[in-house]
């Protein structure tokens, strides 16, 4: 990276820290610190990802009418997704027009990280509407649940890294590729936890070498960059969903 990029980049997450310090110093109830930690970050990733990419908060649903629990970040493609699902206190995603749903945690303890996983599942259970016409012989890959991925701040209960990586080994042994997450980040801790080639297992990766400190402005990139590249092979829904979603009695007509 050149010089210039680095320091732009590094001002940039000077930026996005001050102003999550500003905010937890304001609001005590750790409720709040949550949502203003999720608007930061959204709002961030509204600048950062292609236009193509639009950022906002709510329940997937798939075309049998099953919920996923609440997500704090989803990304989905707007010209997909109709307006219609929009609702007065949740937007409702239809899930096969989803790129990825992002769990936001201020501090990642063992009850957080059980949550975030439990959340990820909900979404990768979602029933995906297939091709409408598979290609004999193609070895194109259809549509995909979204990306179920983890950004946590910190892990201040949780100091060792050893401890964090068996804290997630515990709640995913066992659990299938599919429904496990596919990225994460605790970011003042410098870590990057994604699945390496051929391995079944959410690997944690420093993005520090001993004696060295941890430099948020690496981590966040390394994070971004990670994150733009699964997105970019992340393939949704284009066909007209109406039908799947309504049924085809809904949308019949008759002679007059």
């Amino acid at each position: 990276m050149s010089d210039f990029f680095q320091t732009y980049y590094e001002g940039i997450t000077k930026q996005i820290q001050a102003e999550l310090d500003h905010m937890n110093n304001l609001i005590t109830h750790m409720g709040e610190k949550g949502r203003a930690n999720e608007n930061i970050i959204r709002d961030f990733l509204i600048n950062f990802l292609p236009k193509k990419y639009d950022i906002g908060t709510g329940i997937l649903i798939d075309r049998k009418g099953n919920p996923s629990k609440q997500c704090d970040i989803v990304i989905y493609d707007k010209e997909y997704h109709p307006d219609y699902f929009g609702q007065k206190s949740t937007i409702l995603f239809p899930v096969d027009v989803v790129y990825a749903i992002i769990e936001v945690k201020t501090s990642l303890d063992q009850g957080e990280i059980k949550e975030s996983i439990e959340n990820i599942v909900s979404v990768k259970k979602l029933d995906i509407i297939p091709n409408a016409i598979p290609i004999s012989g193609s070895h194109t890959q259809g549509p995909k649940p979204p990306l179920g991925i983890i950004f946590a701040f910190d892990s201040k209960n949780i100091k060792r890294l050893s401890t964090i990586e068996n804290n997630f080994k515990k709640h995913l042994d066992g659990m299938e590729r599919k429904y496990q997450p596919d990225l994460g980040i605790i970011l003042r801790k410098g870590i990057i936890m994604y699945h390496e080639p051929a391995k079944s297992q959410l690997k944690l990766r420093r993005t520090y070498v001993d004696g060295e400190q941890v430099i948020v402005s690496h981590t966040l990139l390394n994070f971004l960059k990670r994150l733009y590249e699964k997105l970019k092979t992340k393939k949704i829904q284009t066909e007209t969903i109406l039908f799947h979603y309504f049924g085809e009695d809904f949308l019949k007509d008759y002679d007059i």
